[in-house]
């Protein structure tokens, strides 16, 4: 890969090579007829793709996306700092996926998923510049870009990924322009079994809110719980569709991930919540492990609840609280999310530090647990959120340190004084 001064002049020169003079407008460079009818205007390559355009590729509506002529490098503009297939790649499979890790350099900006169009990041087959069908997203966190060809690529055959300056981070600052290369082999990654197979129904048994975790109940009846706070509840018909919709709403107002039953009580299930996802940057210490009981004497989805342990790190984006389970031990197990993307704090998740909780598994204890406890570790201001939840000074929780920064935590009481 090449860094982003290396890159500037190795695109100039191919872009010179490959078009000679070009002049912008439109967003497309007016070069000469290649002959090669490639799917763009002119059969040239759009500005922004190998360098930057003076209208930034709009038509002139935005104001120049290109460096800044006293310093050269604009310090506020993401840059790729990463690529898989890495720049030059030969023999790689058929059926990859291009992922691209990036610098984020303004606080708490990922990645606009709104600017990842197949007109600012594309994939090309370099004998004729054909675009190749593909779906570009971006992480939860904003935090990294994901090209995925929609069909399996030719073997043994060069292709160009590229990557515009109209892609933006969420504050609207451009990325710089960047181009790689690779070339796949004959094989693909994935290796069919042909004693399975699966259909997709159309339509789906559910559109709507995105639901987070999915569980079939002691009842034969399947749970899932959503991004909105909402716990909802189905028959699964013969065929496989989802009938006799039940919601419980509680908790709506939260985000709920993680959903395991209890299993000595078949009224008995454990949550997991956390302060809204799509409120950024999100209260630390807002993640909940919930106990719900539910009351089979009223018709309908009826149940109470009680947070049962509050405190629990949570990052500033979508790293929470998240999946439970219940182990062979009869301890319950909780999946603790990180605070970071990769370990120490960085812009693009407000530079919030690890806690001792964060990044780790849990193992709950309930045969100790007997009422609500808080298990925040560092001397901030108490969480904002839940707003019910209140400390008892008389349980704490303790964690050792354990090999590659994983933590070990069990949930216990305090001593008693002597």
């Amino acid at each position: 890969m090449r860094s982003a001064g290396r890159w500037w002049v190795a695109a100039t020169a191919a872009a010179a090579a490959l078009i000679g003079a070009v002049a912008c407008s439109g967003g497309v460079s007016n070069g000469p007829d290649s002959g090669v009818d490639s799917g763009l205007p002119d059969s040239g390559i759009q500005c922004g793709f190998l360098f930057n355009c003076p209208d930034a590729g709009d038509g002139g509506d935005q104001p120049d996306s290109g460096t800044d002529g006293g310093t050269g490098i604009d310090l506020t503009r993401p840059t790729v700092r990463a690529i898989d297939p890495p720049d030059g790649y030969t023999f790689v499979g058929r059926d990859t996926a291009v992922k691209v890790d990036v610098n984020l350099p303004n606080v708490g900006e990922g990645v606009d998923e709104t600017t990842l169009t197949s007109d600012n990041v594309r994939l090309l087959r370099a004998s004729d510049l054909m675009p190749i069908e593909s779906t570009v997203n971006t992480t939860g966190g904003g935090d990294a870009i994901v090209l995925q060809p929609h069909v399996v690529l030719d073997a043994r055959t060069s292709y160009i990924f590229q990557l515009s300056d109209r892609v933006k981070d969420q504050g609207g600052h451009a990325f710089y322009p960047f181009t790689s290369t690779f070339s796949t082999g004959d094989f693909t990654n994935l290796k069919v079994d042909p004693r399975y197979h699966y259909d997709v129904t159309d339509p789906p048994v559910w559109n709507g809110t995105p639901i987070d975790s999915l569980v079939f109940g002691p009842d034969g009846r399947l749970y899932g719980t959503d991004l909105l706070g909402i716990v909802r509840r189905w028959t699964v018909a013969p065929d496989g569709t989802l009938t006799n919709e039940e919601q419980w709403a509680d908790l709506a107002g939260r985000t709920l991930i993680g959903i395991v039953f209890q299993p000595d009580d078949p009224n008995v299930f454990w949550v997991t919540t956390d302060a809204p996802v799509y409120v950024q940057p999100a209260p630390d210490f807002s993640g909940t492990v919930t106990k719900v009981t539910i009351d089979p004497a009223q018709p309908g989805f009826v149940a109470s609840w009680v947070d049962m342990v509050i405190g629990l790190p949570r990052s500033a984006k979508d790293h929470m609280t998240n999946s439970l389970a219940f182990g062979p031990d009869g301890a319950l197990y909780v999946a603790q999310g990180g605070n970071t993307a990769s370990g120490a704090p960085d812009p693009t998740w407000y530079n919030r530090s690890e806690r001792l909780l964060s990044s780790a598994v849990l193992r709950v204890d309930l045969k100790l647990l007997t009422g609500p406890i808080n298990v925040q570790t560092e001397p901030l201001p108490p969480p904002e959120f839940p707003p019910d939840g209140g400390e008892d000074a008389g349980r704490r929780s303790t964690g050792r340190r354990c090999r590659r920064g994983t933590v070990a935590s069990t949930i216990r009481p305090r001593p008693a004084p002597r």
